[in-house]
């Protein structure tokens, strides 16, 4: 066993046991695990998937980044689902959509997702969306991070929804793509869709 897999393993017994605070990239501190979390494996349903503007601190995702063929030069739009006039400010439209959600560790705006980003609109006139979620700072963070996985599947559902009830997106357009946490998460969003809305068009992982 590898020395940053046994390490990996301490850290979750150390965990367990006792609720460090632990501080996060977005500089909020947290007590110890979130018991009443869903579990990892997913009961995002637990979740609430209706908010208002108001509670908008509430959700696990710090930002929702957009860019398309028509996002000015250099720029980046962000979209709030919580907030309509965001979403029909934007240049969002009912096409192919790219959902990009990166790993532990990892943050929106990475020069992975940038990369990916402009091969994306090079060869499709599409959306392509970046999930910027507190995914920690360290190895430290890992049992925290993990456990707010099934929170952050189901903001990026309610995002989805939000697109298909406001914007007309077709959920076979949409192509989830994660990666390390992110794949956990892009699945766990798929099964909180409802059945009534049908099932994205693909996912990698």
């Amino acid at each position: 066993m590898g020395f940053m897999k046994v390490l990996c393993v301490v850290l979750f017994a150390l965990g367990s046991v006792c609720g460090t605070v632990i501080k996060s990239t977005h500089d909020k501190t947290y007590q110890g695990p979130r018991l009443t979390s869903p579990s990892f494996t997913g009961n995002v349903n637990n979740h609430r998937s209706t908010r208002s503007r108001a509670q908008r601190e509430t959700l696990e995702v710090k930002h929702f980044y957009l860019w398309t063929r028509s996002t000015q030069q250099n720029k980046t739009e962000v979209l709030d689902p919580s907030d309509r006039g965001s979403l029909y400010n934007s240049t969002f439209r009912a096409q192919r959509t790219f959902v990009i959600i990166h790993g532990f560790l990892g943050w929106g705006l990475e020069d992975w997702i940038l990369q990916m980003k402009e091969k994306l609109l090079k060869v499709s006139d599409s959306n392509v969306i970046a999930v910027d979620w507190p995914a920690g700072s360290t190895y430290l963070d890992y049992y925290i991070v993990v456990h707010r996985v099934a929170y952050v599947a189901k903001d990026v559902e309610y995002l989805i929804k939000t697109l298909v009830d406001k914007i007309d997106l077709n959920l076979k357009d949409v192509h989830i793509i994660g990666h390390s946490l992110g794949a956990h998460i892009a699945g766990l969003s798929s099964k909180a869709i409802p059945k009534s809305y049908g099932k994205y068009g693909r996912i990698t992982g």
